[in-house]
């Protein structure tokens, strides 16, 4: 699922990384960091300690801000 939401935030041309086995992005000027589960997506903010889980990769994407069109 992480693997999934990679290649979609970089079809919306927001160059995620990779620090360990987290994602790392920058939507907005806010960082996200996401980690993988089997079947879920948590993601936090430096600013955040709990971090949100999400079922769908699109919920992810929508708390992140990133719009669900191609174009983000």
């Amino acid at each position: 699922m992480l693997q999934g939401l990679y290649a979609l935030l970089v079809l919306r041309r927001l160059d995620p990384r990779w620090v360990g086995a987290e994602l790392h992005v920058d939507v907005h000027g806010r960082r996200f960091m996401i980690r993988g589960g089997p079947d879920s997506l948590s993601v936090r903010t430096l600013a955040t300690t709990a971090p949100v889980t999400f079922d769908d990769p699109d919920d992810a994407l929508a708390a992140m801000g990133v719009g669900l069109d191609a174009t983000g």
